[in-house]
């Protein structure tokens, strides 16, 4: 009888009752009644086994599995079905379940087609969650358990909806795959399954775990609230797969509270490692409060606390890692090699990665693989993209071996040395002068001693330890860790913690190094900061400027120096103190930029700091020529300091730019000036100050557009009061009526856009001008607010300038679609596009590498910024620009809230992200050479509440070659972004091809694009998609077909984008004109 079943209960005297149910995998359930008059059910698994396997190990996996599954019996919780005997019968080849009679219904047949209210959804979500949380718990009483088939069908509901169990533990899953040695098809209802049990191949075992169980919890939640299966419009496993892969898990419904989507969101995160434990989820303030709670709790409480491994695992993620961790782990072996099952393998290789993931490694497990993985893998890490930002390598190897080999679990003797030797800096040259350190763990038969092996240190910086275990020893991989872990420890070097860890252990351990220097493996104390310098206190930034050696660090996604950050905070103290300690000269610490090449100056004129700029003055009282120089250094826009404040509202600091020697008419890369930012904004007052000090109102930007045509697209009334003061004398009449973008002045492009309070305002003034002696007085119909809210048009004119205009444009017709002419007009009317609202875009160019990763600089590129080719292009299509140069992966991590707020987001009509970089099929690469996934990159901005329904616009400029790295890289084409509902994703060049540059000019890709749209489109009517049809013939002509660029959309309407001020509603209007 096995271990933790009812005596007396099992009994093979019993009678068949009645037939409950039939499984997937022919397994019948019965009502029974033992002859002890005891009602339970019984289930009957017949195995696919012959009389033909019966020599075979087939029966061999069998009994193992029956016997692991017997510990089922064991497990005691209100709300998990009692089991009470499992047992095989290999007369009959079947299995025997005896266990708890449950009679009501599944939770998918109490559900039905119906959803849940989420009051009592979360009832019966809380009892499977704390059953799961029991599963997965490991005591003395019972092993860490997976349900592994987490779907309605395996859950009961009581008639009452209050109370639920688990019931089927995948057993007839379990116990056919014994058969066919692993389980790459046959795992259950597909809709539940996570992301990583589509990855494997079908040679390789399923990666089940208790985060597969959580993301089939998550998509149970789903099926509550939903009402439907999670991707029920999938017909089969792959569709269901690549939906998963390409979009994650399906968005709840909107009713759905914050607290119970932050809930879903932790279940069903895309990588397993960031999914929450059960245990965690059972402290989420989604089961631990009310619903009428919910209202009342802030963003901390709803997130809920978190256990220290878990913080742990997210700092590691928030800040750049330290190392890279390998764990080659082989407990389990094929059936056709003579060796046994290696005990506590797993344990150790569990405990490593808590203990290496608390230091910030990356850490990589090799599990159960054969050698001719390893080999793979361990070629794969030499040409491992991410060596060039990690400090160090480690690497456990544990198994059965000896001192010399360890063997793979197809018992291939593996040697030790050539592990080693795989690290040289012949082999791997990133890791050349970097510590390498290698803990081999062998269980067997003990061997020569160190002095008799054949490994030998040619080279500094490794360190090779290796010990044998036998049995009921202490490993010296346990004693190591707990060494680590000890916080009296923290000061030590790694070989006084492995003298310690050695004298802790029984094993014998034989250590050869040749390091050249001490190696600290705890983190230096500051690595508590959040990666975001905007949520440092201001104790933790008084500590690291007061620490020396960190003026010339950089941190968090935009790359700053702490001289800005401490600027953009506004903490004057700090920034003389930093000016004064510096190793370097001060030119050399304020002329350091960020990725969007902006000083410290610039960081300050940003937040509108007067104090820290009076301590730049300071600091150069006896250089102004530098002071000068520096304030007037240009971002990656063109942008200096003043146009920065300006177009922030930054009043304060605009005077004491000026003395400081900032050009009051700087222009831009798109020829702006600050008072054109004004102008634009409406802060009238800003343009005062700034005409005040000396600037400029008439000059034009690139489109002809004026600092007055810009205040009238928007309707400021007052900012056109504030130029009117300066713009009064009669020879300012021509200025008036100049003619900006479109051949339009500033009074029809008040018209065309409805603001007809400001044309009024402007015909007065022209009048005024024209007519000296004439009234001065604003027409009585104007209100005397700061902006036009509208009104009537005056003189009964509805609008001009752009109704009047239908040319034609070289190509094709104004109204062509992306398939063609058109032969008649489309009823879907295009996404809403404000003239008011904002249109926000991001661009990233990556021109440089670290020295060291074995990417080459992008030749040319740099053109593409200095000549304002994309600057201008998405400019004129209404778009703010925010620009980024050489940003590392860290940035990519925090792409959606850089720069940008959730308002920002929500305020937005459209959204554009170009990147340029090298790149892989699916990947691009950040300037510290590590890959970033494009999926992970657009979902950032798929997911956002904000721009929910709203057009997204993706460009990629960039190789799309094959993936290399067997680390991270699936299948080809695995990866290109799937279908997903309001997006435009445009590729350089096709997928598995390169993209050309010219190094003089830049990429023939962003060239085309750039002439088309500025040369060859019709913002007021064309689809935006018709001007990607013109940039792929006009690359594919350039070329000689070699590059052919293509385009993927999920945009359910036509996409206009009309000039900024105009809406799509008035482009509407001029063509039913």
């Amino acid at each position: 009888m096995a271990e933790g079943s009812e005596p007396g209960l099992y009994d093979e005297k019993w009678d068949k009752v009645k037939l409950l149910s039939r499984g997937e995998f022919g397994e019948e359930v019965h009502e029974v009644r033992t002859d002890l008059k005891n009602v339970c059910a019984a289930k009957t698994i017949r195995l696919p086994v012959t009389e033909s396997h019966q020599e075979s190990g087939d029966l061999k996996n069998i009994d193992r599995v029956v016997k692991t599954t017997q510990q089922l019996c064991r497990l005691r919780h209100d709300n998990i079905i009692r089991f009470y005997e499992i047992k095989h019968k290999q007369s009959e080849s079947t299995v025997e379940v005896l266990m708890e009679l449950i009679t009501d219904k599944t939770l998918g047949e109490f559900i039905g087609s119906k959803c849940l209210p989420e009051k009592e959804a979360r009832i019966l979500l809380k009892q499977v969650c704390d059953a799961l949380r029991y599963l997965h718990s490991e005591t003395p009483d019972k092993p860490c358990v997976i349900h592994r088939q987490i779907n309605p069908s395996t859950i009961v509901v009581s008639a009452d909806g209050r109370r639920a169990k688990l019931t089927d533990f995948g057993l007839a899953i379990l116990l056919v795959s014994a058969k066919a040695h692993h389980l790459s098809v046959l795992r259950g209802d597909t809709h539940y399954m996570a992301p990583e049990l589509f990855l494997t191949k079908e040679t390789e075992e399923t990666l089940y775990s208790c985060a597969s169980d959580i993301w089939a919890f998550g998509c149970l939640l789903y099926r509550m609230t939903a009402g439907k299966r999670p991707h029920s419009d999938c017909k089969n496993m792959l569709n269901i797969g690549r939906r998963i892969q390409n979009e994650g898990a399906p968005t709840l419904p909107k009713e759905c509270s914050r607290v119970m989507q932050d809930f879903y969101t932790k279940c069903t995160a895309h990588d397993r490692k960031d999914r929450e434990t059960a245990a965690q989820l059972m402290e989420h303030a989604f089961i631990v409060k009310e619903p009428s709670e919910y209202k009342l709790l802030t963003e901390d409480e709803v997130r809920g606390p978190k256990d220290d491994t878990q913080t742990a695992v997210q700092h590691f993620k928030a800040r750049p890692i330290r190392g890279c961790c390998l764990v080659i782990a082989i407990q389990q072996y094929d059936e056709a090699v003579q060796l046994s099952t290696c005990p506590g393998v797993q344990e150790d290789a569990d405990r490593i990665e808590r203990v290496f993931q608390s230091l910030k490694f990356q850490v990589e497990r090799l599990e159960d693989t054969n050698s001719v993985d390893i080999w793979r893998a361990l070629q794969a890490l030499g040409s491992f993209s991410k060596w060039q930002q990690l400090d160090s390598f480690v690497c456990f190897i544990i198994g059965c071996g000896s001192n010399d080999i360890i063997y793979a679990s197809d018992g291939e003797e593996i040697e030790i040395k050539e592990i080693v030797t795989s690290f040289r800096a012949s082999r791997c040259p990133a890791l050349r002068g970097k510590p390498k350190m290698f803990f081999a763990q062998t269980h067997g038969a003990d061997c020569a001693e160190s002095e008799a092996s054949s490994l030998q240190l040619r080279e500094a910086d490794f360190l090779v330890c290796r010990s044998v275990v036998r049995q009921s020893e202490r490993t010296f991989v346990q004693a190591l860790c707990d060494v680590i872990e000890d916080t009296h420890n923290l000061a030590e070097d790694v070989e006084a913690l492995i003298d310690m860890a050695n004298s802790k252990a029984l094993g014998k351990l034989n250590k050869i190094s040749s390091l050249n220097k001490k190696l600290m493996l705890h983190p230096e104390p500051e690595t508590s900061l959040d990666a975001s310098p905007n949520k440092w206190s201001d104790e933790q930034l008084s500590q690291l400027c007061n620490s020396l050696g960190n003026q010339e660090r950089r941190f968090g996604p935009l790359n700053q120096t702490l001289l800005m950050i401490a600027s953009a905070k506004g903490k004057e103290e700090l920034v003389s103190n930093l000016l004064k300690q510096g190793h370097r000269p001060i030119i050399d610490l304020v002329r350091a930029q960020d990725v969007q090449m902006r000083t410290a100056i610039a960081c300050a004129a940003i937040q509108g700091h007067e104090n820290v700029l009076l301590a730049f003055t300071k600091a150069f009282e006896n250089n102004s020529g530098n002071l000068e120089a520096e304030v007037n250094r240009p971002d990656s826009l063109g942008q200096t300091p003043l146009i920065l404040a300006a177009r922030n509202h930054r009043n304060s600091a605009l005077e004491q730019l000026v003395q400081m020697g900032s050009k009051l008419n700087h222009q831009d890369s798109m020829e702006y000036t600050a008072v054109a930012y004004a102008a634009m904004e409406g802060f009238d007052d800003t343009v005062r100050i700034l005409c005040k000090l000396g600037a400029d109102p008439k000059l034009p930007d690139f489109l002809k557009n004026t600092p007055l045509i810009w205040a009238a697209r928007g309707g400021h009334k007052n900012v056109i009061e504030a130029l009117r003061g300066h713009l009064s004398c009669s020879t300012d009449e021509d200025h008036w009526r100049a003619k900006g973008e479109e051949d339009m002045d500033a009074l029809e492009w008040a018209k065309l856009c409805g603001h007809y309070q400001c044309a009024s305002f402007i015909q007065e003034a022209i009048r005024s001008l024209a007519s000296p002696t004439g009234p001065a007085t604003t027409p009585s119909s104007e209100s005397s607010g700061d902006n036009d809210s509208g009104g009537s048009p005056p003189g009964g004119a509805a609008g001009g300038g752009l109704s009047n205009q239908s040319t034609t444009r070289p190509g094709g017709s104004a109204g062509d679609s992306p398939e063609g002419p058109r032969t008649g007009r489309s009823t879907t009317p295009p996404y809403p596009i404000s003239g008011t609202r904002r249109r926000l875009a991001k661009i990233i160019n990556i021109v440089d590498f670290v020295h060291g990763c074995g990417i080459q600089r992008r030749d040319g590129s740099m053109n593409e910024m200095t000549e304002h080719h994309l600057y201008r292009c998405f400019t004129s299509l209404g778009f703010e620009i925010k620009q980024y140069l050489n940003v590392g992966s860290i940035f990519f991590e925090n792409l959606l809230t850089v720069d940008y707020t959730e308002e920002d987001y929500n305020n937005a009509d459209a959204f554009l992200l170009c990147i340029m970089s090298h790149g892989e099929q699916g990947y691009i690469f950040a300037y510290d050479g590590v890959r970033i996934l494009l999926e992970n990159v657009f979902r950032q901005f798929r997911q956002c509440p904000g721009l929910r329904k709203k057009p997204k616009i993706f460009i990629v400029q960039a190789c799309r070659g094959l993936e290399s790295d067997r680390f991270t890289a699936r299948q080809p084409g695995q990866f290109n972004n799937g279908a997903h509902e309001d997006c435009l994703c445009v590729y350089s060049t096709y997928k598995r091809n390169v993209s050309f540059r010219d190094s003089r000019r830049g990429g023939y890709f962003t060239r085309a694009l750039k002439d088309v749209i500025l040369t060859d489109f019709d913002r007021n009517s064309e689809d935006l998609r018709s001007a990607f049809t013109k940039v792929v013939d006009k690359v594919a002509s350039e070329t000689n077909t070699q590059q052919i660029p293509v385009y993927q959309s999920t945009l359910r309407q036509p996409l206009r984008l009309p000039p900024k001020g105009v809406s799509t509603t008035a482009t509407q209007s001029s063509d039913r004109c």
